[in-house]
């Protein structure tokens, strides 16, 4: 097996693991508190369990394939810390787009509404800064 077919598999067993990791951050969101989710629970808890097992076991094997096939391992070099902060830099970027004079360019706002946007980012950035700053604690 050459180079290309190897980087192939494992480019497979990637998505695959991608997919795998999808499949339970969607049983997971289906049980969240957020007001915003996609999905709502029709998975009963033994269910999420045998998933969750099934899961664990897909990847057991991609691992014992991987070792088997001598295929080069992916060494990660993002840490998580760093990826979570850049996210939540991504979000505080979100809430900057919802200030009163970016909304105007959907149309005229009322005094009243700029007061409620204006509250409504001063509190999202405000909870989003207590998010990151908890990052830097040890």
């Amino acid at each position: 097996m050459n180079d290309n077919h190897q980087r192939h598999l494992l480019a497979t067993f990637s998505r695959i693991d991608n997919l795998l990791s999808e499949a339970g951050h969607i049983l997971v969101a289906a049980n969240s508190a957020s007001p915003l989710t996609e999905y709502m629970q029709d998975a009963s808890s033994s269910q999420r369990k045998v998933i969750g097992e099934h899961i664990r076991n897909l990847r057991e094997m991609m691992e014992r394939i991987i070792t088997d096939m001598n295929l080069p391992r992916h060494i990660p070099t993002t840490g998580a810390l760093w990826a979570v902060r850049t996210h939540l830099m991504f979000a505080q970027f979100a809430v900057n787009e919802m200030e009163p004079q970016r909304m105007m360019s959907y149309g005229a706002l009322s005094d009243a509404d700029i007061k409620a946007i204006d509250s409504i980012v001063t509190e999202l950035n405000a909870a989003l800064a207590r998010l990151m700053s908890s990052l830097h604690q040890d």
